[in-house]
Formats: C-alpha cells, sequence, structure tokens
C-alpha cells in the first residue's frame, strides 16, 4: 500500500555537490566526460551514478565495456539522443553481435565485461567541409553510469 515503493526510490537530489568515489580502475580508458556525479556520502555501500555526454564522430569509434575485473559492480546505459549508432561487439564472446541504434534507443551493457563498439552511423565522412547538418555530422550518447 502506501509507500511500498520507498525501498526501490533512491534520491540524490541533495548530494549534486558531492564528488563520486569511484572505484579504482571504473574510469580508465573511459572516453565520457562525465557532467554530473551523484553519491550519497552517508552511504555505506557507495553507491553513485554518473551522467554524461559523448559526440560520436566519423571514423572515430568509441569502445564502452561495463564492469571490469579492476572494479566489479557498476552498469551502464548508452541512449542515442540523436543520430544513428552502428554498435558492434569486440571482446570474444560478443563478435557477432551487430546492432543499429536510432533516436532515443538504448542498450544496457552486459556487466560481465564485454567489450562494444559505438560508432556513427549517421556521419558521412567528409561532411564537416561539404555543407551537411550537424545532425549528419555526429550522433550524440547520453552515457548513465552507475552503482546502485
Amino acid at each position: 500500500a502506501e509507500n511500498e515503493m520507498d525501498p526501490y526510490v533512491r534520491k540524490f537530489g541533495s548530494y549534486t555537490d558531492k564528488r563520486v568515489t569511484t572505484p579504482e580502475g571504473c574510469d580508465s580508458d573511459d572516453p565520457v566526460d562525465y557532467v554530473v556525479h551523484l553519491a550519497d556520502p552517508e552511504d555505506l555501500n557507495n553507491k553513485w551514478i554518473k551522467v554524461g555526454y559523448l559526440e560520436l564522430r566519423a571514423g572515430k569509434p568509441d569502445i564502452f565495456v561495463a564492469n571490469s575485473s579492476a572494479a566489479p559492480g557498476w552498469d551502464l546505459l548508452v541512449i542515442v539522443l540523436r543520430g544513428r549508432a552502428a554498435v558492434r561487439g569486440v571482446s570474444e564472446k560478443v563478435t557477432c553481435f551487430s546492432e543499429s541504434l536510432g533516436k532515443l534507443e538504448m542498450m544496457k551493457l552486459p556487466s560481465n565485461g564485454e567489450k562494444f563498439e559505438f560508432s556513427c552511423k549517421s556521419c558521412k565522412s567528409g561532411s564537416m567541409n561539404g555543407g551537411d547538418s550537424a545532425d549528419e555530422m555526429a550522433t550524440t550518447l547520453l552515457v548513465v553510469k552507475s552503482s546502485l
């Protein structure tokens, strides 16, 4: 009945000025510059969430991996905000994976350390000089990394 969802709700609004303490190795080789870092300093389990943006450009794919042996226990969600992204598995177990994501489509990466390459599918080589619209020059991703 009343308040039965409370165990599933975590509010970080009052902690926006705190920096996140993330495990060693969690951000190694991460192409994303996270602009929002939220954590509850009183949480003994060190739960945190980070939100950032990444612009994919023609000819410059980025590799994402959720979790790793160096920093276990976190998740990664990638949402396409603009353009189209091509996703392919690059780790041994996921080399057959290939997907195309459009605007507002998302992918939660598996937490087993598998690597995925995201590239700009809507980009055209040389489009920056060809006068094409900004939407054809880049794909914008919203990236949410968390340990909740």
